[in-house]
């Protein structure tokens, strides 16, 4: 809370100086509070070089002039778009969302971890992480316990046919 006072001088014989006091409270922009553990986005198995559908997340801000300044994530792996753009870098009116999209494309086997960074201009909390996780998984091939293709006697110029079952096990 600030106070003040405003003065106004006249030539008014009866009151020289006029006095209004003044009253304000300052508020830093901050972002809304959330439940900490909403920050965990998992993607779950995805195939080796494929993308993932996207995974949605936002963050809501908790007084005027709320300014979300970049976003990144600290591996190649996951990218972050803006569902909106233009929203990075303006001002967001108090309750106002500023939504993101999160993909997962593994380059390799094996649980990935990563971040999701939000920086803005919160004084309290200037940037705001989530994690990230998913599992890079390699395509898998069934093929049958037969270890060798038998053909037996086959007279020259004539054929035999044989086959194996090959399958994709791969979600």
């Amino acid at each position: 809370r600030r106070d003040a006072e405003l003065l106004i001088r006249s030539n008014d014989p009866q009151e020289t100086i006029r006095t209004w006091s003044l009253t304000g409270v300052g508020v830093a922009p901050q972002l809304g509070v959330d439940d900490p553990t909403s920050r965990i986005l998992d993607f779950s198995d995805v195939l080796i070089g494929s993308t993932s559908d996207h995974l949605t997340g936002s963050v809501t801000s908790g007084s005027n002039n709320t300014i979300i300044q970049e976003l990144w994530t600290t591996s190649d792996e996951y990218t972050v778009t803006p569902t909106d753009p233009s929203v990075l870098g303006s001002s967001l009116a108090r309750d106002a969302s500023f939504a993101f999209e999160v993909d997962f494309t593994p380059i390799d086997r094996g649980r990935r971890d990563a971040e999701l960074l939000i920086r803005s201009n919160d004084p309290q909390e200037t940037i705001r992480t989530w994690s990230l996780t998913g599992v890079g998984v390699a395509p898998q091939m069934a093929v049958p316990e037969r270890e060798e293709l038998s053909f037996g006697s086959v007279t020259v110029g004539t054929s035999r046919a044989d086959s194996v079952i090959v399958s994709n096990n791969s979600s």
